[in-house]
């Protein structure tokens, strides 16, 4: 089954801040002039989506997620960084948000970031199903940002090819006949990605600041 996808644009914050499935969002603009954004979205299945945010003005986003999914955060484009929860987040960096907590991101004019969400629970199954190590349910317990600027780019590419693929509708014919999902081949190239830049020492827990921890 192809991926389900919504493309829209925004002139109202408010509005663009509903879009990420499953979250609880309050955006507050820190910028002044007037307010246009783009929210793009893939479900991938298999527990897995891609969402593509870019706004024009900075803005401050409260973000509450949910108790199942884990996210990874990965800065497309902007001439700034981003902040979460006070610590700098730029194209270099990997944040990732444990199941269940609250952040802080400050978003630059401008700036571009992509979620990829995976639900936890999925990735067990599909990590036990396709034999496949998972170095990343370990990855949960705080918010943080890794430095790994490798895995980022590799992530950051593969994910963005997919949501390229699926606006353009080329996994329509890729997916015909196949019973795995576009999220579960996708899911098995974030391990091995993450398994190969661990064994490489480009990808290390040791390289990452945390950025506080909020029960949701």
């Amino acid at each position: 089954m192809p991926p389900k996808i919504s493309d829209q644009s925004f002139e109202d914050f408010d509005a663009q801040s509903e879009q990420l499935s499953g979250h609880d969002q309050e955006y507050f603009q820190l910028s002044s002039g007037a307010f246009s954004g783009r929210f793009v979205s893939a479900f991938l299945g298999g527990g897995v989506s891609l969402h593509l945010e870019t706004a024009s003005q900075a803005l401050e986003q409260h973000v509450g997620c949910p108790q199942n999914v884990l996210n990874i955060g990965l800065v497309v484009g902007g001439n700034q960084p981003f902040q979460a929860n006070g610590v700098t987040l730029d194209g270099s960096n990997m944040l990732v948000t444990p199941p269940g907590i609250e952040i802080d991101v400050i978003s630059p004019p401008d700036g571009t970031i992509l979620a990829i969400c995976i639900e936890t629970d999925r990735l067990s199954e599909w990590s036990d199903q396709s034999g496949m190590a998972d170095p990343i349910s370990n990855l949960t317990g705080r918010i943080a940002i890794h430095d790994a600027p490798d895995l980022v780019q590799s992530l950051r590419g593969s994910a963005m090819g997919i949501l390229k693929s699926a606006l353009t509708a080329d996994t329509a014919d890729a997916t015909r006949g196949n019973t795995i999902s576009v999220g579960e081949r996708f899911l098995s190239i974030i391990l091995a990605q993450f398994s190969l830049h661990r064994a490489l020492g480009t990808f290390e827990m040791s390289r990452r600041r945390h950025c506080g921890f909020s029960p949701f």
